[in-house]
């Protein structure tokens, strides 16, 4: 009976050890692309159609991308058609330059 009770023991610290130790090492979450190119692609055509907004969404994307000179073009296209973020975003930059 006693060598019973320690074998069973012993199997239920083994068994919690894996599950604790399985659970610890897990990999860790896929990292998700920054950049959603079918929303990219949707805010382009309606740059190109004269939307401020969608020029703005634009440059913050190639921005997150490191196509700086592309996200530049995108805010001062917004900032010309009347997107108020856009034109503070190039003051800001403008005065780091």
């Amino acid at each position: 009976m006693f060598m019973r009770d320690n074998l069973i023991n012993l199997m239920l610290v083994t068994t919690a050890l894996f599950l604790f130790t399985s659970c610890r090492s897990s990999p860790p979450p896929l990292k998700l692309p920054d950049v959603n190119l079918d929303e990219k692609k949707i805010h382009e055509k309606d740059c190109r159609r004269g939307v401020a907004r969608s020029c703005f969404e634009v440059g913050k994307m190639e921005e997150q991308s490191g196509k700086l000179a592309s996200a530049r073009n995108y805010f001062k296209e917004a900032c010309e058609k009347g997107e108020k973020e856009a034109c503070e975003i190039m003051r800001a930059k403008k005065g780091k330059n």
